[in-house]
């Protein structure tokens, strides 16, 4: 799991002992692309990390109509809030937008962990605030009244997404239809093209 370490110290650098009992502690999971990693209405209480690939967060698959409500990219974590400290089911679903690379933690293990270490404990604190920070991030980024403005924010948080997420989840995420989502990418495209011929005049 060596390609996993950096991917730990981003969050919180732990000496090279620490970093191997957590990685001893995890499993290494290898998801396809539409794969379904947690269901509404199951209880998993673990908490995963991201190596690679993009997983969706949606709601009301039990009311045969989905609705995108996040996303979370490769050094990012993502886990059942209702699972992970209620031990309750999920009121959402994850699944893979791509095929994902992750690693994952019980619950049970990481509070062993927390425990039995003070920079592990610390890594615990840094992780937990990052999942909050990012929540909050992107609730006020999302609330941008406009619809462009909350597109290009998207393409500089997370470009990959535009690249395995299907453009109906997007628009659903962004709280648009799938037509006014394509007219934004048309005007973007408008705007970039006088810049290019004028680059190109520049360096004539």
């Amino acid at each position: 799991m060596e390609d996993f370490s950096q991917l730990i110290h981003h969050i919180h650098p732990l000496p090279e002992e620490d970093l191997a009992r957590l990685l001893a502690f995890a499993q290494e999971m290898e998801i396809d692309q539409r794969t379904v990693i947690l269901a509404e209405g199951e209880i998993d209480p673990s908490l995963y990390l991201i190596k690679k690939g993009v997983v969706r967060t949606y709601w009301g698959i039990n009311d045969n109509k989905e609705t995108t409500i996040g996303f979370a990219t490769a050094g990012e974590a993502f886990y059942s809030p209702w699972g992970y400290h209620q031990e309750s089911p999920s009121l959402i679903s994850i699944s893979a937008s791509s095929p994902v690379s992750l690693l994952r933690f019980s619950k049970e293990r990481l509070e062993l962990l927390f425990l039995s270490s003070a920079s592990l404990s610390v890594w615990g604190r840094k992780l937990f605030e990052n999942l909050s920070f990012t929540t909050y991030q992107d609730l006020a980024y999302f609330s941008h009244p406009s619809s462009i403005e909350r597109y290009k924010v998207l393409l500089r948080k997370a470009p990959e997404i535009l690249q395995y997420v299907p453009l109906k989840d997007i628009a659903a995420y962004m709280g648009m239809t799938q037509q006014a989502l394509k007219r934004i990418r048309d005007e973007l495209v408008k705007r970039r093209r006088p810049s290019y011929r004028k680059k190109e005049e520049d360096d004539i």
